[in-house]
């Protein structure tokens, strides 16, 4: 429907502006995110806050967008699940972040997080902005 389209359009217009910034950053200024991103794993604060975001985004998403079709809109149906199992993921099991320290080396922030953000970005950014 028309609502459901105007939704997947304006969370992918939002995902590819995030996206699209968070490569940006990470391009330009690769340090700064390696040592950023160490510290939000370490900290508690950014832990429960991050948490809860991602809960409440994908609870908003997957009981207004849960649409499984066959075509881009899928997207926004996998961010949203994607989010909230991430969100109950990090408000229950807090203390298992620090397996994601290795992922967030410097070299595979340059070798697969930054690339990831630029795909996602330009995927989202195309249905949302150009499509």
């Amino acid at each position: 429907t028309q609502c459901r389209m105007d939704t997947s359009l304006l969370v992918a217009r939002i995902a590819a502006v995030a996206y699209l910034s968070m490569a940006v950053g990470m391009s330009l200024s690769p340090g700064y995110y390696k040592q950023e991103l160490g510290k939000m794993i370490e900290n508690s604060a950014f832990k429960l806050l991050g948490g809860m975001m991602s809960l409440i985004l994908g609870m908003l998403l997957v009981t207004n967008h849960n649409m499984w079709e066959r075509d881009w809109t899928v997207l926004v149906t996998l961010l949203g699940w994607l989010a909230l199992v991430k969100g109950v993921f990090l408000l229950a099991f807090p203390n298992s972040m620090g397996m994601f320290k290795g992922f967030l080396k410097a070299e595979n922030i340059k070798k697969m997080v930054t690339p990831m953000c630029w795909i996602l970005g330009l995927v989202f950014a195309y249905f949302g902005f150009v499509a």
